[in-house]
């Protein structure tokens, strides 16, 4: 596989500190989090190659608009990956996205809400039309008690590849005072056990699925396909109620890294799987190894 050929991009990422509002999940979370910048470590190896991953990714929620029934507010972020393989070089790729919502509620229990992001997804070489990408979607929460709240929706996202589908189910329940269960099923669901106010011992299982467009000029325009599941336990720490940090230790299940022509024909994905037979790639790496990623998050309590 000559991934040695992929170009480097531009090293990127930013933190910015603002207020409020969020998404899906963290609609349902006592705990808002406002900022974050996350720093993630994974070793990669198969029968014929071994490597890692270092990843940076930054995001930056804000409101738009709050009243009584209804909510605006966005998250900017931008996420930089760089792949090392021994003997095959190395390659690049930033997304670069914003993300708006729009909440409507119509009692203290049942909400619903509309969302669109679309960015760029590229190695940066040379930037154009074709490497911008986006995805909308809607889900309906009802809170059944003071314990419970769940709810469903669907995401549509075009890809480089195709068209990708995501139904999920939105859970936030607590299972008594200290363990909690919340996330979005099948793709995210996240376990927490706390110790005290400031301390948690949290679990989480994750997919994934995205795809970055390469240099026209020196790449013609082929994209990569990346499909993740992973697990990671780790330990949160708060300080002062506002700093959250977080260390954790994961493995990655499915690493996949694919390089496709642009002329591929499209095809259709639910969640990380095709539907039917999809095309064919160019080059394929496909491992499984240890993850390691550290975390800080500025979090604002809804309840003060």
């Amino acid at each position: 596989m000559r991934l040695a050929l992929l170009p480097p991009a531009v090293r990127m990422f930013g933190f910015l500190v603002a207020l409020l509002t969020t998404l899906v999940v963290q609609a349902q979370r006592p705990n808002l989090e406002v900022a974050g910048l996350e720093y993630r470590h994974t070793r990669l190896s198969n029968d014929s190659l071994k490597g890692h991953v270092n990843s940076v990714a930054a995001f930056l929620n804000f409101p738009i608009q709050k009243t009584e029934k209804r909510v605006m507010g966005g998250r900017f972020q931008v996420n930089n990956s760089q792949l090392y393989l021994s003997d095959k070089g190395s390659f690049s790729v930033t997304r670069l996205d914003l993300n708006l919502f729009w909440q409507r509620n119509y009692s203290e229990t049942t909400k619903l809400q509309f969302f669109v992001q679309g960015g760029i997804y590229s190695d940066f070489v040379d930037i154009s039309g074709e490497d911008m990408r986006y995805a909308i979607g809607g889900s309906y929460t009802i809170r059944h008690g003071p314990r419970l709240t769940s709810g469903s929706g669907v995401q549509f996202a075009r890809q480089f590849f195709g068209y990708q589908i995501n139904p999920f189910i939105a859970i936030h329940y607590d299972i008594s005072d200290r363990l909690h269960l919340s996330g979005l099923l099948p793709i995210r669901p996240r376990l927490e056990y706390r110790f005290s106010e400031s301390v948690s011992w949290i679990n989480e299982i994750s997919g994934n699925l995205t795809s970055y467009r390469l240099s026209h000029q020196s790449r013609h325009s082929e994209y990569v396909k990346v499909t993740q599941w992973y697990g990671l336990s780790s330990l949160a720490v708060t300080v002062k109620k506002r700093h959250k940090f977080s260390a954790g230790l994961g493995y990655d299940f499915r690493n996949q890294i694919q390089l496709y022509d642009n002329n591929s024909q499209p095809y259709w994905s639910i969640i990380t799987f095709p539907i039917g037979k999809p095309t064919q790639p160019i080059a394929d790496f496909n491992a499984r190894g240890l993850r390691m990623q550290v975390s800080y998050h500025l979090v604002l309590n809804r309840n003060e």
